[in-house]
């Protein structure tokens, strides 16, 4: 299984999560990035660039975050174009739409999900990527569930 995962998840890893408690969490989650398990677009880098400096200083260097070809900008477009609600950002980045483009691309090579700490009412981004694209979201706990991680 590959997640994509969004800002908002990567922050709350670090707010929820700390570091210096969670150590063997950070571990394995370094691992299934490390492993190519966990992925995020490369808007999600420019998002994080602009708000939080904790996570972006951990990020630095990891091998997460994927580059947007012309299939996933075409895809993201497409997404935008028919939920022009899933574009209010707070940074004035667009990124859900790259985070359910870049899912939809990997789906049927691997089985995906994404990672997602927002809502799963309509117009929020695992509702967007449930009716358009048929791609399941979990939040952070769900996706240590499925790892069937303990600390």
């Amino acid at each position: 299984m590959i997640y994509i995962i969004d800002s908002s998840s990567l922050i709350d890893l670090f707010h929820i999560y700390p570091v210096n408690i969670f150590e063997s969490l950070y571990t394995k989650f370094e691992s299934e990035i490390a492993s190519g398990n966990i992925l995020s677009p490369i808007q999600v880098k420019y998002e994080l660039d602009k708000q939080d400096d904790e996570v972006k200083a951990w990020i630095k260097g990891k091998k997460i975050f994927r580059e947007t070809d012309g299939d996933i900008f075409d895809l993201s477009t497409k997404i935008s174009n028919k939920y022009p609600n899933i574009l209010r950002g707070k940074t004035g980045i667009v990124v859900d739409p790259y985070i359910i483009a870049l899912a939809h691309s990997i789906n049927g090579i691997n089985n995906v999900k994404i990672i997602t700490g927002e809502s799963k009412k309509k117009g929020h981004l695992p509702a967007v990527a449930r009716e358009c694209c048929n791609i399941d979201s979990v939040n952070l706990l769900e996706f240590f569930q499925e790892k069937e991680w303990k600390f």
